[in-house]
């Protein structure tokens, strides 16, 4: 489509529909339309308007199709697909209005960036799956799912699928396409859609999901031939590069899930799209259902310790009643646990890096000292305050003191013979080692259970809130991203040694230069100077305060009063008193709300700090962060400049 047509439809849209949508530009064009950029007046929103031409329009087969498009997209309601709003014919143009999101296509990501991380990719191939799911749920069959249809939403980072053009409903009599006519795009068809097979379900479109998922991983599609027809003989004749071998450290439930989705034969794929998404989002699990239950991620370590403990204390104790066939037996045990679960890595395709998650990984439910390098990416250790890291430490070696005097029990008692007692000169020192141990063990975990607890007074914190804090397991990440619970951490930030700014300030400045990466939370810059600017007014109020409540001179006039004299006198005195007592508690509240004010910028700033990351790591978690500083700036909104003009309406008053 020439610029110079595009323009003419862009000047008559905005003839035709100019007094609803400020048409602001060009999104794209093709041989089915153009896409334009507009903002509707009436409901103030940004949206997407998609034009077929006028001289297309007059094509019955493109009419009818664009048409379809509109209705099959109206019936989808998912936040996973990119929504239509409305749909309208007028002076000879046929239109649709869809939501408009703000970012980029999902092949423009990957131009831009080549290989998307795994991680990110099944957050992208999980939310995919359930749009997908939804559409099949409803008899709707995609059959262009591909990267360019596929916009990946700035700020939130969640995928939205869209474009649903040549979509195939349950309920459609006929086809717009016609015997041997191939409609899609061949890189990215399943090989009964490249064999021009009409009666496609559900699993062609989870095909095209595989192909979508290898591309992000590797940067490009699969197959990709010479020519058309060479491209779609590749999809019904050739399988797929192992992604194992081009990605070794790659996660199973990625790896897995995509090579099933890429079976040529549709019953060997994910039978439902439901399927493919739980397989992608079994985070604990480690891949697609191929684990058995002792070695997932998380739960390995712990066991083969507890098994460990277990078989060699065992092992110890018929050793001393000379059953040595039974305690080598025992002793060897974990030796073979170990071996058993080495050979996941041939049998289950797992990566290196996924064997030693396995064996380092710590539980979800583990709240205290654990190997940095072997914790979950979203564990919040590291952000913790260090005074929690030390009372968690603490508790750790208390835990530790305590388990290891009841080994020494055990293999005491155990070394005893059956029927026997312990000799006289041994049995004093085994009892004072015995409750130094235990006394000990108490002794840490109650230190730390104190130090947590003055810790959280000085925060405002009660007793059980400190408790919770100071116990919660690290890697809840629903716990620790409650607003008042991630105001005490210190923020995800990518510069680890980056100076923390302290005064009000430098909070200023640091939410400033972040927010520089983030547009749509500007605001955020307009909230912080609010508060410093209230900050320093409160500053000098206080000042002016302390200045006029001297505590002496109220101990004075209190002295005076209680002496007897003039009545006129002590009125006076009387009088002074209680306007000193009125100064001091308005130097009271002045503080209580600078130190408000301040608490609420730090928080900002740690939102803003932490969403700057998320975001420049692609997190999903980034929308939680989003709500949580648009609610801050309401809170600033509220507290700052309604206290304002309140107080100019009461001064006016």
């Amino acid at each position: 489509m020439a610029a110079d047509q595009v323009d003419e439809i862009r000047t008559a849209l905005e003839k035709a529909i100019g007094f609803q949508y400020d048409i602001h530009r060009l999104l794209g064009r093709g041989g089915m339309g153009a896409v334009y950029q507009a903002h509707e007046r009436a409901l103030d929103r940004p949206v997407a308007i998609k034009v077929l031409p006028p001289e297309v329009a007059g094509t019955a087969t493109a009419r009818d199709r664009f048409l379809r498009e509109a209705r099959t997209a109206a019936r989808l309601t998912h936040p996973n697909i990119v929504p239509l709003f409305t749909f309208g014919e007028t002076a000879g143009l046929i239109y649709y209005v869809m939501g408009y999101v703000e970012g980029e296509s999902l092949q423009q990501r990957i131009d831009r960036v080549g290989r998307i991380e795994p991680e990110r990719t099944g957050r992208i191939l999980e939310q995919l799956a359930r749009a997908l799911d939804y559409a099949h749920a409803l008899g709707v069959v995609h059959r262009d799912v591909k990267p360019d249809n596929v916009l990946i939403e700035r700020g939130s980072g969640e995928a939205k699928l869209t474009d649903f053009g040549i979509a195939k409903r349950a309920t459609d009599g006929a086809t717009l396409t016609g015997t041997g006519l191939l409609m899609g795009t061949p890189r990215y068809m399943s090989p009964e859609q490249a064999s021009g097979d009409r009666d496609l379900d559900g699993r062609s479109d989870i095909y095209a999901l595989g192909l979508v998922g290898y591309a992000m991983l590797t940067g490009q599609p699969p197959f990709e031939g010479a020519t058309v027809q060479d491209t779609l003989r590749q999809q019904v004749m050739r399988d797929a590069p192992s992604l194992r071998k081009l990605l070794p450290d790659a996660p199973s439930s990625i790896v897995v899930t995509v090579d099933r989705a890429l079976q040529k034969d549709p019953k060997g794929r994910w039978q439902s799209a439901k399927a493919m998404a739980d397989a992608i989002n079994d985070e604990d699990a480690g891949d697609t259902g191929t684990n058995r239950p002792g070695q997932r991620p998380g739960l390995y370590a712990p066991m083969m310790l507890i098994m460990t403990a277990v078989t060699w204390n065992a092992a110890w104790f018929f050793g001393w009643r000379e059953s040595w066939t039974l305690a080598v037996v025992l002793g060897l045990a974990p030796f073979g646990m170990v071996f058993d679960y080495l050979a996941a890595r041939y049998k289950d395709k797992k990566s290196p890096a996924e064997i030693r998650r396995i064996f380092t990984e710590a539980p979800r439910w583990w709240p205290y000292w654990w190997p940095e390098r072997a914790r979950r990416k979203d564990d919040v250790w590291r952000r913790l305050p260090l005074e929690l890291r030390e009372n968690r430490n603490i508790a750790s070696l208390g835990i530790g003191v305590g388990l290891l005097t009841l080994e020494g029990i055990f293999l005491v008692l155990s070394a005893i013979p059956a029927g026997s007692r312990m000799q006289l000169e041994w049995r004093g020192s085994f009892l004072w080692a015995m409750v130094v141990g235990l006394a000990s063990s108490i002794g840490l975990i109650v230190l730390a259970a104190v130090r947590a607890w003055l810790w959280g007074r000085k925060r405002g914190l009660t007793f059980e809130e400190a408790s919770h804090v100071a116990s919660q397991p690290t890697a809840r990440f629903k716990y620790w991203a409650r607003p008042e619970i991630a105001r005490l951490l210190a923020p995800l930030t990518d510069d680890s040694g980056a100076a923390e700014p302290r005064t009000h300030a430098e909070l200023v400045a640091a939410v400033a230069a972040a927010v520089q990466e983030l547009p749509e939370h500007r605001s955020a810059a307009d909230a912080a100077r609010s508060l410093a600017a209230a900050i320093d007014q409160l500053d000098e109020e206080i000042a002016r305060l302390v200045h006029d409540t001297d505590p002496a001179e109220i101990a004075r006039l209190e002295k005076r009063l209680e002496a007897p004299g003039n009545d006129d006198i002590r009125k006076l005195y009387a009088s002074q008193l209680e306007l000193l007592r009125q100064l001091a508690q308005r130097r009271l509240d002045a503080e209580s709300r600078r130190a408000r004010y301040a608490e609420l910028l730090r928080t900002l700033w740690l939102q803003v700090a932490s969403l700057r990351a998320q975001v420049a790591a692609d997190n999903a978690q980034a929308v939680d962060l989003s709500g949580r500083i648009r609610a801050i700036c309401a809170s600033v909104e509220y507290e700052v400049h309604g206290l304002r003009e309140a107080t100019a309406v009461i001064k006016l008053g």
